[in-house]
């Protein structure tokens, strides 16, 4: 699934303008390109740039 398909499902949007497809779920420490995390704790806040 492309990045843009779960954008348009979830009514958002891609701000870094790249349009990846997405292969796996995983954790904000692991995650690199093709996959997709989440956010929601801000002790998780220095894997942001790596992730």
């Amino acid at each position: 699934m492309n990045l843009s398909e779960i954008a348009r499902l979830l009514n958002g949007e891609i701000i870094s303008g790249n349009d990846v497809e997405i292969e796996r779920v995983a954790k904000i420490e692991d995650a690199g390109e093709g996959e997709i995390t989440f956010y929601a704790n801000p002790k998780y806040a220095r894997y942001l740039s790596k992730t």
